[in-house]
């Protein structure tokens, strides 16, 4: 299970989970949507990054829980 905090690689970067979230429109969508449409926001740190580092946004079936 990914939570907060956890490291994670997608598309040959290797990051920490730093934002959970899902977006539904209509209140009837909120448990759909947390089962289904869950975005994670990953934070990958590099030197050559403006401030050492970039977030990136992917869904679950992107990443790949780093153990």
């Amino acid at each position: 299970m990914i939570k907060i905090g956890s490291k994670v690689s997608f598309e040959g970067l290797t990051g920490y989970v730093i934002k959970i979230e899902i977006d539904p429109i209509e209140e009837c969508e909120v448990n759909f949507e947390a089962k289904e449409s869950v975005f994670y926001t990953v934070r990958v740190y590099k030197k050559f990054y403006m401030y050492g580092y970039a977030d990136f946004v992917r869904s679950e079936n992107d990443l790949t829980l780093v153990e």
